[in-house]
């Protein structure tokens, strides 16, 4: 089964003081794996504080590592105290 767009909201990375980097980079794989076009992650802070998520950048160059292409891409709205981006990964 696959998907043209796979969306994934106030999970990935909104966790990662619970969910370590190669948790994050399994379950992108997973969803990239199932998805057409690409993958949409948002948000990319913490849940509450809206601290950075330290590991993004190398979560991205590993998955560019992957073949994969990565972008995070200023969203219109905010939800949550510095929740202004989304990561789009897509097939390289």
């Amino acid at each position: 089964m696959s998907f043209d767009l796979v969306v994934c909201s106030h999970l990935l990375f909104t966790w990662a003081d619970v969910l370590d980097e190669e948790w994050h980079l399994a379950a992108l794989r997973e969803m990239v794996r199932v998805a057409r076009r690409e993958v949409r992650v948002f948000p990319l802070v913490g849940q509450g504080t809206g601290d950075d998520v330290p590991f993004l950048a190398a979560l991205m160059s590993r998955l560019g590592v992957d073949g994969y292409t990565t972008d995070v891409r200023t969203v219109p709205y905010v939800f949550q105290r510095g929740a202004a981006e989304m990561l789009v990964v897509g097939r390289g």
